[in-house]
């Protein structure tokens, strides 16, 4: 198998295989069980046929899975690693991971507010449009 070669024949009947196997291992499976080594050379051969440069999509549809279920198992086992900014806990945050506003200003008790929505605007930018549309209104 070389990068960018797609998948042979030999591997997608490997991968059909072992996902037919691990499709019947579930979060309460037994350690040594049959279904769970499946499962963990179902991604074992995943990891390597990725890292072989074939696309996910290729893989997803040897599998009969989508794109975003190839990565997210790879993820779940420890291959890829989830990058710092986009965590989950970051990604429900919204701008509350954020320090300052785009202008450079710090969300600060004293220089924020906080909308209805749950959203929050920096006071110092809110000061400056207001004296901007005040000035251009005179």
């Amino acid at each position: 198998m070389t990068a960018m070669s797609g998948l042979s024949t030999e591997i997608r009947a490997r991968l059909s295989r072992l996902q037919k196997d691990a499709s019947r291992c579930r979060g309460n499976s037994l350690p040594n069980s049959t279904e769970r080594q499946a499962s963990s050379a179902l991604t074992d051969l995943v990891a390597q046929v990725r890292a072989a440069g074939v696309p996910r999509h290729e893989i997803a549809e040897a599998l009969g899975v989508t794109p975003a279920a190839v990565t997210q198992r790879l993820r779940a086992h420890g291959y890829l690693k989830t990058p710092p900014s986009l965590s989950p806990f970051e990604a429900r945050l919204g701008n509350y991971a954020l320090t300052h506003c785009k202008r450079g200003h710090e969300f600060t008790p004293d220089n924020t507010r906080v909308r209805r929505s749950g959203g929050r605007d920096c006071r110092a930018c809110d000061r400056a449009r207001y004296a901007q549309r005040r000035g251009a209104q005179r």
